[in-house]
């Protein structure tokens, strides 16, 4: 409570600076965290790059068979509908 109360008593200016210097220390704090887990996280994806590929390949394969189905349901649509008329 004592630093509260110090700190009450310190000119704007001083509070200013003080809060100035507390933000750039913790900033400085979260760079160095956030550069130590990109750092890991590049080295992660590089160990698992084949199983992204895979990953990747076979979404692609979903993909493909979705539009498939998509274009033929379509297509039953359309002959469902030139029958109506």
């Amino acid at each position: 409570m004592s630093f509260i109360r110090n700190l009450q008593n310190k000119t704007e200016r001083q509070k200013r600076i003080i809060l100035f210097l507390s933000v750039g220390v913790l900033m400085i704090l979260v760079f160095f965290v956030w550069v130590f887990q990109f750092k890991n996280s590049l080295e992660f994806k590089t160990e698992n790059q084949n199983e992204e590929l895979t990953s990747v390949s076979e979404l692609a394969e979903r993909v493909t068979e979705t539009y498939k189905s998509s274009t033929e349901r379509i297509q039953e649509i359309n002959e469902i509908l030139g029958e109506i008329e």
